[in-house]
């Protein structure tokens, strides 16, 4: 699914310049605000499609290794 660290230039310890996004409700995201040690940023096209459906309960069920990294 996920590319191994070696072939993926954007590996744990890669820094990025601050930035701001809209997110839904009324709090922007910021990069810099982020508490957490590592931060996946995930970004789709369209709500309720199928690939965004199916990326988005990978990402549910990884989850657990998430927070254990």
């Amino acid at each position: 699914m996920a590319d191994s660290p070696d072939s993926n230039p954007n590996t744990s310890g890669t820094t990025y310049a601050d930035f701001s996004a809209a997110m839904t409700g009324d709090k922007p995201f910021q990069l810099a605000g982020r508490p957490a040690r590592y931060t996946v940023l995930y970004f789709y096209p369209k709500d309720n499609t199928p690939g965004c459906t199916t990326e988005s309960i990978a990402f549910r069920e990884l989850y657990p290794q998430f927070q254990a990294a």
